[in-house]
């Protein structure tokens, strides 16, 4: 499956993950799809955050 975020949408899924991680911290599809829109990002020229375990 593929999903398209645009712009606008990014920082909210960004944001939504990452609250998610902090309350289920040992969820590690999550971690590893916030990793994934990072390295998207980054590929884009954007900047590019990590993810704390």
């Amino acid at each position: 499956m593929q999903l398209f975020v645009n712009k606008k949408e990014a920082p909210t899924l960004i944001s939504a993950l990452e609250d998610y991680i902090a309350k289920h911290p040992q969820c590690r599809e999550a971690q590893e799809l916030l990793s994934r829109i990072y390295e998207c990002l980054e590929k884009q020229g954007n900047t590019k955050k990590k993810v704390t375990d």
